[in-house]
């Protein structure tokens, strides 16, 4: 409809939004994309404080690091670039239908109700019959519903993630410490004697086991549901953790025994060695069956 076709009146307003002749990185949507890479960062900074710095264990708790990085440029793609071609396609589209009459004067904006556009005679213009009302308010509502929303999930996933990692991590070095003790009993079985070694590993094992109870216990419950860790019951974890334990007291109290022996002796071969080898052996038969469970539910899940 056809309000005037004479000059142009004084009181018009500019739109700034026109047909985005700024640059895209100079749109408020790109600041959007950017405060929604922000929840990453906090995220990744306090997984890297609660690893206590341990750089390889915060980046599989993350997903990897090049993941982190890879998703948080996603995300400023998403939330930001992705925006602002879409809406520039819309607005183009709509401002290239001419209006009913093509004489210079302002018609109903093809854009925005309730306002008027100026036509030259050949395409629209930037000029408004109302000014033009940005709706801060509700673009920092919704930004701040989805930061927020972001940081949850993330924050929640990847700390869950990293107590996973943790269990994992300290599994595996007590399984390398079992090792390295089976190594020695088998060696003080066939030697006759206690080799320092076998001394050493004894004396180290506790706090392997320390480690792995922490661990475990640190991992996050759901209640109501049967947690797990990778597809593995954490009772079966606590389960191992129990029957390790075990071992790393009778251990200790064995290699106090063998550190007393003079020069390492037979003397030190008897009981205490016999008691050590009955219960590693017992523990081996559990480790290999949550391994066994492990990659049986592993390849299930694959």
């Amino acid at each position: 409809m056809l309000v005037s076709t004479e000059a142009k009146p004084r009181s018009t307003y500019a739109d700034p939004m026109r047909l985005y002749d700024r640059p895209a990185w100079r749109d408020v949507w790109c600041i959007v994309g950017l405060i929604l890479t922000v929840p990453d960062l906090i995220v990744a900074l306090l997984v890297v404080l609660r690893a206590d710095f341990a750089w390889g264990l915060a980046g599989s708790a993350l997903g990897g690091w090049w993941f982190l990085l890879g998703r948080t440029i996603g995300l400023f793609l998403v939330g930001s670039l992705v925006p602002v071609l879409i809406r520039r396609s819309i607005r183009r589209g709509k401002l290239s239908v001419k209006p009913v009459r093509t004489e210079p004067g302002f018609y109903a904006d093809p854009i925005r109700k309730n306002s008027q556009r100026y036509w030259d005679g050949t395409q629209w213009t930037a000029e408004l019959r109302q000014p033009y009302k940005r709706e801060t308010g509700r673009m920092i509502f919704l930004c701040s519903i989805f930061f927020a929303i972001s940081l949850l999930l993330s924050l929640g996933f990847s700390m869950r993630t990293l107590a996973g990692e943790r269990v994992a991590q300290a599994y595996s070095e007590a399984g390398t410490a079992l090792t390295v003790l089976d190594e020695g009993l088998q060696a003080a079985a066939a030697g006759g004697t206690v080799p320092t070694s076998l001394v050493e590993a004894a004396q180290q094992l506790p706090a392997v086991a320390r480690d792995l109870e922490s661990a475990v216990q640190a991992y996050p419950r759901r209640d109501g549901d049967a947690t797990t860790i990778e597809e593995v019951p954490v009772v079966q974890y606590e389960g191992y953790v129990t029957g390790y334990a075990a071992l790393a007291a009778a251990a200790a109290s064995a290699a106090g025994t063998w550190s007393a022996c003079p020069g390492q002796g037979a003397a030190c071969s008897g009981p205490e060695l016999a008691a050590a080898v009955s219960r590693l052996s017992a523990l081996v038969a559990d480790e290999q069956a949550l391994a066994a469970s492990i990659a049986e539910r592993q390849a299930a899940r694959e």
